[in-house]
């Protein structure tokens, strides 16, 4: 079985597939061919998520799941952003880090979104066919007391701890900053827009207008920019207006 796997790689090293054979893969939602799901997870927060010391400001927590199809990662997302620091810095040695160092305890505010987080995860490998490969899901450290107690927390609800009764094909992997992890910076730059577009809806926004069309949504590929409330966003608890009656 080793042989086999490293003779037939997930994803070649130089492509050679047309275009229409790419397209026709993303509709046919095939199964990944190896142990690992054809999707990698970066994770975020803003705001705190402790329950004393709440900024009046910002009174809420955001956790963020950025999840990337990890042929596009390669070939897109991270020539892109190479791009992008050489255009406006001038060297690649630099993060894209908006809010900067955020540590603290892990309380449950944090396990709850976690677990939202986990559930739709699984919902959405679903509909792509993953669910029965591995995925790996990518945090920046904190510190090792906070750390052990985040992966305890997503070990528990991956066996069989959430909302769906089973057991969730996730492994927790930890980062350094000092990787410089180009999914990660991504992932730095989602939290904050959504946070502020629930805190003020009415105030312009132009990067949540962007992350809408990206937001896992109940329409799928064709209806991207809809129907994602309770779906890619979910708010807790419920505003009192949109409560059922």
């Amino acid at each position: 079985m080793a042989d086999e796997k490293l003779t037939s790689p997930q994803f070649l090293l130089f492509e050679s597939e047309s275009e229409a054979e790419r397209d026709a893969e993303v509709v046919a939602a095939k199964p990944p061919t190896g142990a690992f799901s054809n999707f990698i997870v970066y994770v975020d927060e803003s705001g705190d998520h402790g329950m004393q010391t709440l900024d009046v400001n910002y009174p809420m927590f955001v956790l963020a799941f950025c999840v990337f199809h990890k042929r596009h990662y390669c070939e897109k997302v991270i020539p892109a952003l190479q791009k992008f620091k050489f255009n406006h810095m001038g060297h690649d040695l630099v993060g894209l880090h908006e809010l900067g160092e955020q540590q603290g305890p892990i309380h449950n505010p944090y396990h709850l979104a976690l677990g939202f987080c986990l559930e739709t995860l699984y919902e959405f490998l679903q509909e792509k066919n993953q669910q029965g490969a591995l995925t790996h899901v990518i945090f920046e450290r904190r510190g090792r007391k906070e750390d052990n107690e985040l992966e305890l927390e997503f070990r528990r609800m991956c066996d069989g701890a959430n909302r769906l009764g089973i057991r969730l094909p996730f492994e927790i992997v930890f980062a350094t900053k000092q990787v410089n992890s180009t999914g990660l910076q991504l992932a730095d730059l989602v939290a904050r827009p959504i946070g502020m577009s629930v805190l003020r809806p009415g105030q312009e926004n132009r990067a949540f207008d962007v992350l809408t069309r990206k937001f896992y949504c109940s329409g799928g590929r064709s209806k991207v920019g809809e129907g994602f409330e309770n779906w890619g966003l979910k708010i807790f608890p419920v505003a009192e207006s949109e409560k059922p009656r």
